[in-house]
């Protein structure tokens, strides 16, 4: 998949939580005039509301006593930051089930998020089993995708081998088959990082064996690239096409296996009726 499908330099929860450290340095800075404090780091909502402040603030810091407080003062469960980030989307990125269960009681929007990435998303990519089921039991979407790579929640579970969630995601609604930008799908995010466990739950949801990403590579070809045995037995028993070619390389599973050098590959790709004389017509000299 090469650089089609490299995993961003980032995660979601990481970069919640980066946006949750920028917003205590700014508190935490002397000197600074309060109203100055104020303008740069508050929505207008929260430089209105001290308990909406109270709420974003305890929920970054995990503080579930301090947020039942806030939120018994009228704070706004959907307050945002400067940068946008909201006061569920910190709490989801720190693991901090009990105060995304409050914010959720009291009505905090599990599908309000920032380019596309919504608190769902950062608890799949986390590997947060019950926060994902918490946020899907209160109406979270598992279609979302996020503006910039174009990555639903079941991209980002399946990368990181959380097959549990994987199932989670496909039974309330996420398409096995959808694509990212460069047309990676969640079958090949799992083959490529070596998750058999994630295959066969996707596999089971109907996920296709034969699509192929902008770069031509196949959840297959992922497999034998990556040398992941688990993976390649899992793709064929499922009926992976063994002698489809690589539209941009030429390439099959076979030549791919070869070209790694893993013989035991080559004889697992044989058994399932790999053309061993097919040629690369790319390859040929003009």
């Amino acid at each position: 998949m090469g650089a089609a499908c490299s995993t961003e330099g980032r995660d979601e929860a990481e970069a919640a939580q980066a946006a949750a450290g920028k917003g205590r340095e700014g508190r935490e800075g002397r000197g600074a005039p309060r109203e100055a404090h104020t303008v740069r780091h508050w929505h207008e909502k929260m430089m209105m509301s001290a308990a909406s402040q109270a709420v974003f603030e305890a929920a970054q810091r995990g503080d579930s006593h301090k947020v039942h407080t806030a939120l018994k003062a009228h704070g706004d469960p959907n307050c945002v930051n400067f940068a946008g980030y909201n006061a569920l989307m910190l709490s989801v990125a720190g693991g901090y089930i009990e105060v995304v269960a409050m914010l959720l009681q009291a009505s905090a929007d599990p599908n309000r998020g920032i380019s596309g990435v919504a608190p769902l998303m950062i608890a799949a990519a986390s590997g947060q089993l019950e926060v994902s089921r918490m946020l899907i039991n209160c109406g979270a979407a598992a279609t979302g995708a996020c503006e910039a790579m174009g990555r639903t929640a079941l991209h980002r579970a399946a990368e990181r081998g959380h097959a549990e969630i994987v199932r989670l995601l496909v039974q309330a609604g996420a398409s096995v088959d959808i694509g990212d930008f460069e047309e990676n799908t969640a079958l090949m995010f799992a083959a490529l990082e070596g998750h058999p466990d994630v295959l066969k739950v996707l596999l089971c949801a109907g996920a296709s064996v034969s699509l192929a990403n902008n770069a031509g590579e196949s959840a297959l070809s992922l497999c034998v690239k990556s040398a992941h045995e688990a993976c390649l037995e899992t793709m064929l028993r499922a009926g992976a096409p063994v002698n489809t070619a690589n539209r941009a390389t030429g390439n099959t599973a076979l030549a791919e296996a070869a070209k790694v050098g893993s013989e035991a590959l080559c004889r697992r790709i044989i058994q399932y009726q790999a053309n061993v004389n097919c040629s690369n017509s790319r390859s040929r000299p003009e």
